[in-house]
């Protein structure tokens, strides 16, 4: 099952805190880095290998 994360952050502390917690999953995942709407940042964070969801 693959699954798609979406985190928003207003400053660039809170960027640097994400980053480092998510760093353990961070090999597994594509890193996305979009303007929001103001005053928001969005992080998006896509699987690298999509797999078949199990029925």
């Amino acid at each position: 099952m693959s699954m798609k994360i979406k985190v928003s952050y207003t400053k660039a502390t809170e960027e640097t805190l994400i980053m480092k917690l998510l760093a353990p999953i961070m090999s597994l995942f594509k890193v996305k880095k979009c303007e929001g709407t103001p005053p928001y940042h969005l992080i998006y964070f896509t699987p690298k290998k999509g797999g078949k969801a199990d029925k």
